[in-house]
């Protein structure tokens, strides 16, 4: 189960960090190029989820 979760948020987050890049913004950019979109494990899905609400706040 909890692999279903986690491959279901890494298709959104990377469809999410997409659509940021796409607003050709440099600082932006700058911001999501250290993100892992790739967690193996749930938590670190969860620092993922941290992570890319610290770029949008």
């Amino acid at each position: 189960m909890q692999t279903a979760y986690l491959y279901s948020f890494k298709d959104l987050a990377k469809r999410f960090v997409a659509s940021l890049k796409r607003l050709d913004d440099l600082r932006l950019t700058k911001m999501l190029e250290s993100i892992n979109l790739n967690p193996n494990y749930i938590t670190e899905a969860y620092d993922l989820k941290a992570e890319i609400q610290s770029v949008t706040d």
